[in-house]
């Protein structure tokens, strides 16, 4: 789904990786490690082709390659459901379709399909016309990852899913990520306890990449 190869990143000049090369195999559920400024967000948004000031070099390989690779990918910041903007739940999910909608159209049957379908997977369906202010930090990051499944995007990149959230609604968040199976998904967490529950880790240090699987010392 994802490769790295003979791939250098820097920003601000600074170097936070050097001719690295790894890959994420579809279905995946992989933590990614690194200690605060280790360039775990600045390589998401990378792979995301979200717009930064980073810079990059060697070769980036989404699933086939295809031109249209990166709209199968999606990136999910730390508290990525902003309070102010004057929505409902479900009009937020459907944030998720902008890109498949028609130039200036209004949403169709099967986006608004996908919609439904996405907050019935994350149990967010009950407070679709809930206002975003009204809902609490666990219920707004339920409402991210419904958003990132309405998408349609095939691998999912999750920054910090669970910061801030008490114990209970943390769980539920773990839980629910674990739940996504057939989806690609790479999660950017300092929870050493969830990480180690992963199949496999990729930690960032020392400008490389270093892999750890399950049951071994991170």
């Amino acid at each position: 789904m994802l490769k790295l190869m003979d791939f250098s990143l820097w920003y601000d000049r600074r170097p936070l990786l050097e001719n690295v090369n790894c890959e994420i195999r579809v279905g995946e559920h992989v933590a990614l490690l690194g200690l605060n400024g280790s360039g775990k967000s600045t390589l998401m948004q990378v792979i995301a082709n979200v717009p930064s000031e980073a810079k990059w070099s060697g070769k980036l390989l989404i699933g086939d390659g295809a031109a249209n690779a990166r709209e199968r990918v999606i990136w999910i910041p730390q508290q990525a459901v902003p309070c102010q903007l004057p929505l409902r739940a479900d009009e937020f999910v459907m944030l998720g379709r902008t890109s498949r909608l028609p130039r200036w159209g209004a949403p169709r049957p099967e986006d608004r399909a996908a919609v439904t379908e996405a907050m019935d997977l994350t149990g967010t369906g009950k407070f679709a016309a809930a206002r975003l202010h009204q809902l609490s930090d666990g219920e707004r990051q339920r409402l991210a990852l419904a958003l990132a499944l309405a998408s349609g995007a095939d691998l999912l990149l999750l920054d910090e899913p669970t910061a801030h959230l008490d114990y209970l609604a943390r769980q539920e968040i773990i839980d629910l990520i674990a739940s996504l199976r057939g989806k690609t998904i790479l999660i950017a967490t300092h929870d050493l306890e969830w990480a180690k529950k992963m199949p496999r880790c990729l930690e960032i240090k020392d400008l490389g990449i270093r892999q750890t699987n399950r049951g071994e010392t991170t």
